[in-house]
């Protein structure tokens, strides 16, 4: 199962000139460790990252001893702000991972002009959602990588699981051992995985969305779940420079089932979040609320459609009062780190926009099973706390 899988990743990814090699991990935070890891990391590289991000894309900068650099993000986008980015290159970088936020691409195309003859590797984290990668190919004919998530919420869900897609590498066998080297998920992992997917596509839905959301909390955050999920449970006593027990994992048979099923229906997918988006811009528009800037030229995923209020904590506690589904994802630039940033590096004066972002950030889902009912009832709630709305 693993390698149909794979297959047919390497047949989605395969661009006119280039047929790139697939490698399967048990998240995508292990994907980045290993990719990372194969081509050479070291203590005192640095990588630049976004400022509004997860802390499981630091941490395996950090376990190889790089250091993190991180660029702050446009308000209009939630992506990188490239002319920063450009300004935070030195002679230590040794790799940019840009972050396509919220499924909305990152502009990168002055980007690659500007290090295409630098000794620069340039990865994507397409966890939210892919580039064009036919127009990358034609303008960057150095190594070219891609990881990605298949988290449930993610494009291509395996439940849980990640991905690294390697153009023109070099590299590409060296990932593979570690691929190979690392276990998967042993049976009990495989049972919770069952359990896990079933209540996602059976019986969660945005009418009960808060009674799993808090459910979920608990459950990802318990220590007994987390010796069969890999994860990092952070706090204050956490060496944040030691990998975790139960870290390194390689993709189960379980989890490549479900990812084959989700890739195949990824087309589908996309055209059901193109529909939604389409009913949540009307709603915006008729209430003349503003919608956030989408280059035409770019394939957008909307993994969520964002929107941006006063205060994001309470605009959440009044949706929660009607049972209304959104969310304010993510909470913090390092999400789940609350504070203490810095043990991370991260400096809230250089990214203050990332850290507004937090603050002000709304999600309206974007998955298959929203009705009529839905939308009826985010127009209502839209319209009457419409003064709460950044314009």
């Amino acid at each position: 199962m693993i390698n149909s899988f794979r297959q047919s990743l390497v047949s989605h990814f395969t661009l006119k000139n280039n047929i790139p090699e697939v490698s399967l991990f048990g998240k995508a935070r292990i994907a980045e460790y290993a990719l990372l890891k194969s081509i050479g990391i070291k203590p005192g590289d640095e990588v630049i990252i976004s400022a509004f991000t997860c802390v499981s894309v630091v941490n395996p900068i950090v376990y190889l001893g790089a250091k993190p650099i991180y660029v702050d993000i446009d308000l209009q986008t939630f992506t990188m702000d490239i002319d920063l980015l450009k300004k935070k290159i030195t002679d230590k970088t040794k790799v940019i991972i840009i972050q396509n936020t919220y499924g909305y691409p990152t502009p990168i195309w002055p980007l690659l002009e500007s290090i295409k003859d630098k000794n620069i590797i340039l990865i994507d984290d397409a966890s939210h959602g892919f580039q064009d990668y036919s127009k990358i190919e034609a303008i960057l004919n150095s190594p070219f990588y891609v990881f990605f998530s298949m988290h449930w919420m993610k494009n291509i869900s395996a439940g849980a699981g990640g991905a690294v897609v390697c153009y023109n590498s070099s590299f590409a066998s060296d990932l593979k051992i570690l691929e190979n080297k690392y276990n998967c998920q042993n049976l009990l992992g495989n049972i919770f995985l069952r359990l896990y997917m079933f209540i996602w596509k059976n019986l969660m839905r945005n009418w009960n969305y808060w009674f799993f959301f808090k459910a979920h909390s608990l459950f990802e955050n318990n220590s007994f779940f987390s010796k069969y999920f890999p994860g990092e449970h952070i706090d204050e006593k956490t060496n944040i420079r030691e990998i975790p027990d139960n870290y390194l994992k390689s993709m189960s048979p379980l989890q490549a089932k479900y990812g084959q099923y989700a890739l195949s229906h990824l087309e589908e997918t996309l055209e059901i979040r193109r529909a939604i988006v389409k009913r949540y811009d009307d709603i915006f528009i008729k209430l003349n609320l503003p919608i956030l800037t989408r280059p035409a030229d770019q394939t957008h995923y909307f993994l969520k459609y964002c929107f941006r209020v006063k205060n994001n904590d309470s605009f959440v506690k009044k949706a929660q009062l009607i049972n209304l589904e959104l969310n304010r994802w993510p909470y913090s630039p390092l999400t789940p780190v609350k504070n203490n940033y810095e043990r991370w590096g991260f400096n809230q004066t250089e990214n203050k926009n990332a850290v507004e972002a937090c603050k002000t950030i709304i999600n309206l889902p974007t998955n298959p099973d929203i009705g009529d009912s839905y939308f009826i009832k985010l127009e209502k709630f839209l319209s009457i706390n419409k003064s709460d709305i950044i314009f």
